[in-house]
C-alpha cells in the first residue's frame, strides 16, 4: 500500500467514526518510532483551564507522520481510530506525599502514562483559587512521560485535575482523575516575650497580662502572668493590669517599653502588628510623695534657713527651712530609698537614709 492509499484509508475512518458517534472497535496498529513528532498541549494557555488542542493539526500530524514512518493496517468500516499505544481504561494522579512545606518540590504521576499521539494534561489548582496548567512531553528517546513536578509556593490545600482526550474521533477533553495534597507554611512563626520591670529597671514576675488575637483561623484570648512567651504572629492585644504590689509597696502602671527601651504606649492597653521576635516590658511606678521636714536645735527651738538636701535614685532635691523651720520636698517615690541631710552654714549637721509610702512629716534635731 503506498503512502496516498494509506492517507485515504486514515481518512476514511476518521469521517466514519464521527458519523458513528465513537462506537467502539480496535483500533489501527503502527510501529512508534522515536522520530515521530509530539503534538505538546496548552501552546495558548488564553484558551482555558480545560481548552483542547485543535483536532485539525492534530490528525494532519499523526496521519502525515504515521503515512510516512509507521506501518498502518488496514482499518474496519465504522471503527474507531485510537492514537497508537494507547488502551482505553482507568486513570490515576497522585503525589508522592500528602503533606509538603512552602517551597518544596510536588512530584505528580499519572496512570497510564501519556504516549504518542495521546493528548494529558494536568490543571493544578492552587489554595487561593488560581491555576496552572502542565502539559506533557514526551522526553527525546523516550516513548511515554508519566511525571511532572510543581513548587508548592502557597500554604493550603491543593488539587490535581488530570484531563486527557484521544486524538481520535473529536477533540472532547475528559476529566480522568483527580487528587489533592496539603502545604503548610513553613516560615517560623515570631516569639513574642512579655516581662515586668519597675521603671527603676528591676524585673518582677506575676503580673497578670490578657492578650487577645482575632484573626480568621487563629482566634487566641488568654491572661498569663509574667514573664512568658508565645508565637504570635499579626495585630495582637496586650492589657496590663492597672496597679500591682512589688516588694509590699504599690506600684502603678506607667508605660509599655520594647527591648531597645523605646516606649510604645502609655495606655495599659497595647496594639501591635507582631512579624518578628518581640520583648514587651510592662513598666510600673510607684507612687510619689512629699516629705515634709521640720528641722529644730537641741533646745527644741526651730532652726530657720537651714537646706534640707534630699538624693533618690541619683537625684538630688533641695529646699530651705522657712521661719517656721519647716521645708517640703515632692516627688519621692515610696519605697525607694533616699538620703536625707540638713546643712547649717555650710555644714552638714545631720545625714541619714530614709524610705517612705505615704506624705510624711519629718522632725530633725540638730547639734
Amino acid at each position: 500500500m503506498n503512502v496516498a492509499v494509506r492517507r485515504v484509508t486514515v481518512s476514511l475512518c476518521l469521517l466514519l467514526a464521527v458519523g458513528s458517534l465513537f462506537i467502539q472497535a480496535p483500533s489501527i496498529t503502527a510501529t512508534v518510532r522515536e522520530d515521530i513528532p509530539v503534538y505538546v498541549l496548552g501552546t495558548n494557555d488564553t484558551r482555558g483551564p480545560y481548552a483542547s488542542p485543535s483536532i485539525s493539526s492534530v490528525v494532519d500530524d499523526v496521519i502525515n507522520t504515521y503515512g510516512r514512518n509507521g506501518e498502518v493496517a488496514s482499518v474496519p468500516d465504522q471503527s474507531i481510530v485510537l492514537a497508537p499505544g494507547q488502551a482505553q481504561g482507568e486513570s490515576s494522579v497522585w503525589t508522592d506525599n500528602s503533606v509538603y512545606g512552602v517551597g518544596e518540590i510536588v512530584t505528580i504521576h499519572i496512570s497510564p502514562p501519556v504516549m504518542t499521539g495521546v493528548g494529558k494534561w494536568l490543571i493544578v489548582w492552587k489554595p487561593d483559587d488560581s491555576w496552572m496548567r502542565i502539559d506533557f512531553q514526551i522526553p527525546p528517546g523516550s516513548e511515554m512521560a508519566d511525571s511532572a513536578t510543581v513548587t508548592a509556593d502557597q500554604p493550603g490545600q491543593w488539587r490535581v485535575e488530570l484531563w486527557g482526550q484521544v486524538v481520535y474521533p473529536g477533540p472532547t477533553a475528559s476529566l480522568l482523575a483527580t487528587c489533592t495534597f496539603e502545604v503548610y507554611d513553613t516560615t517560623p512563626i515570631p516569639v513574642v516575650t512579655v516581662a515586668s520591670k519597675t521603671i527603676f529597671g528591676d524585673e518582677f514576675s506575676g503580673l497578670g497580662v490578657k492578650v487577645e488575637r482575632r484573626q480568621p483561623g487563629h482566634r487566641l484570648r488568654t491572661t498569663l502572668a509574667t514573664p512568658f512567651s508565645l508565637e504570635l504572629q499579626g495585630l495582637c492585644k496586650f492589657t496590663a493590669k492597672s496597679t500591682t504590689t512589688v516588694g509590699a509597696v504599690r506600684y502603678r502602671f506607667a508605660y509599655w517599653e520594647d527591648e531597645t527601651g523605646a516606649i510604645l504606649s502609655g495606655s495599659r492597653t497595647l496594639y501591635y502588628d507582631i512579624q518578628s521576635a518581640k520583648t514587651f516590658y510592662a513598666v510600673y511606678g510607684p507612687r510619689q510623695y512629699r516629705l515634709t521636714v521640720e528641722v529644730r536645735n537641741a533646745t527644741g527651738a526651730r532652726v530657720p534657713g537651714a537646706t534640707v538636701e534630699v538624693t533618690q535614685l541619683g537625684q538630688t532635691y533641695m529646699a530651705v527651712t522657712n521661719s517656721r523651720g519647716k521645708s517640703v520636698i515632692g516627688g519621692i517615690y515610696a519605697g525607694q530609698p533616699f538620703s536625707l541631710r540638713i546643712i547649717i552654714d555650710g555644714s552638714v549637721r545631720h545625714q541619714e537614709t530614709l524610705t517612705i509610702t505615704r506624705n510624711t512629716r519629718y522632725s530633725v534635731y540638730v547639734t
